[in-house]
């Protein structure tokens, strides 16, 4: 395998010890499985960061290829402001993890055990992330939540999509105005 022979030759180079490597892909790849033929499972990407000489662990959190740097900062103790969109993935809590991606003028917030989906004017789907095949929109065709938990439903919608809302907009403000700076 051609990671392995990388890592093989690596290994036996000086600067091995000091480097923190990261593996991902920029976009999954056509698939027979079913749930990567999903609006979820199309941006479904590994990421691995390996430092000779950690422990190795798998963290079930919801990442995105835009927390690599804040990730890689906070394994170099970088103390200094910079600005990223991402966060820290081994030093946020899981339950505070997100992710979001737009495709065919859709965004789309996965959050809290779930995924929304909005249009830029409203939210018109709401699955519940064990949900992997997104059969279930939790959203009736009027837009009004459906199944029997459906306040609380309306209250964590309410709550994604103003998250989402602000996403957006700063991300929209900071680079129409070029503020990408800390």
């Amino acid at each position: 395998m051609a990671i392995g022979k990388f890592f093989e030759t690596a290994r036996r180079q000086p600067w091995f010890q000091n480097t923190i490597f990261v593996l991902t892909s920029d976009h999954t790849n056509l698939s027979d499985h079913a749930y990567y033929q999903t609006d979820l499972g199309g941006f479904c990407s590994p990421i691995i960061i390996y430092e000779p000489g950690r422990a190795p662990e798998i963290q079930d959190k919801i990442a995105q290829q835009i927390d690599i740097l804040p990730t890689l900062m906070g394994m170099l103790g970088y103390q200094k402001p910079y600005f990223a969109f991402g966060i820290d993935l081994l030093n946020t809590p899981a339950e505070e993890t997100w992710a979001v991606n737009y495709l065919n003028g859709i965004y789309q917030y996965v959050k809290n055990g779930h995924v929304l989906q909005f249009d830029g004017k409203q939210t018109v789907g709401l699955y519940a992330l064990t949900d992997s095949l997104m059969k279930n929109n939790l959203m009736g065709k009027s837009g009004v939540m459906r199944e029997t938990r459906s306040e609380e439903r309306s209250t964590l919608n309410s709550q994604l999509e103003k998250e989402l809302k602000a996403i957006i907009q700063q991300y929209m403000t900071r680079m129409t105005q070029d503020r990408l700076q800390p």
